[in-house]
């Protein structure tokens, strides 16, 4: 039997990153697409350009929504600044008794040395589409 799991912050330790207390947190929705089709249970991670503030991620759910919590604070939302995102799936089976974890998005998009996705969290509500395509996309 296979189970899809989302780990959060698999790859990315920014829960000991700070940012000044009182900053407010402003709300961040959105919706993941791979091909043009809504991605479930995929972790999205905000990872902020700027050092001093604190980095957010969401769930997708079966149509690929999400909406983000900040990092450490657990507060709905995200900082307001520009962000490097990444987006993440995994598949977890079990092979003589130990998981194996595959990854069911296109590497690029997961990680932050190479993901093309960026964000601008700016004061009032946010909304952000993430488009992604494989790299061996076939015509159908």
């Amino acid at each position: 039997m296979r189970v899809i799991i989302t780990l959060t912050l698999l790859f990315f330790p920014l829960t000991l990153i700070g940012c000044s207390r009182g900053i407010p947190v402003t709300p961040v929705t959105g919706v993941v697409m791979l091909n043009g089709k809504p991605v479930e249970e995929a972790t999205v991670t905000f990872i902020p350009e700027n050092v001093s503030c604190r980095g957010a991620s969401g769930g997708t759910n079966a149509a690929g929504h999400f909406a983000l919590r900040t990092f450490a604070a657990d507060k709905a939302g995200a900082m307001q600044g520009k962000f490097l995102v990444t987006v993440n799936k995994l598949e977890v089976t079990v092979s003589g008794g130990a998981p194996v974890f595959k990854q069911l998005m296109p590497e690029v998009y997961t990680k932050q040395e190479t993901s093309p996705l960026r964000a601008e969290v700016k004061n009032g509500r946010n909304h952000f589409v993430l488009e992604m395509t494989t790299e061996n996309k076939s015509d159908e």
